[in-house]
């Protein structure tokens, strides 16, 4: 069995026009050339791990409590990302203060 044939089969009409605008469209991205490599992620992933190590043991120092520690950990971290995710879709921009 002839596989082009199927193809030009499958291809013709509104389906194989659909598909080749498809096929010709152009990404809106640009390729970003990422030179982030393994051991740097490790290295920021272990200090931001670090970070929250020493938040939950300060925490519970002053609390004394591990629910009030957890509760803080979870809801400061959710906190900071929806705050980040925020102000990052609302067009502000990370600056250095004057």
């Amino acid at each position: 069995m002839d596989f082009s044939k199927i193809t030009n089969i499958v291809s013709s009409g509104i389906s194989g026009i659909t598909l080749r605008s498809l096929a010709a469209q152009q990404s809106n991205f640009e390729d970003v050339d990422n030179n982030l490599d393994t051991n740097q992620t490790l290295v920021v992933i272990f200090i931001i791990l670090l970070i929250l190590i020493l938040f939950a043991v300060a925490t519970y120092k002053l609390t004394g409590s591990a629910l009030q520690t957890m509760l803080c950990i979870l809801f400061g971290v959710f906190y900071i990302v929806i705050a980040f995710l925020y102000y990052a879709f609302a067009g502000y921009k990370l600056t250095k203060s004057k």
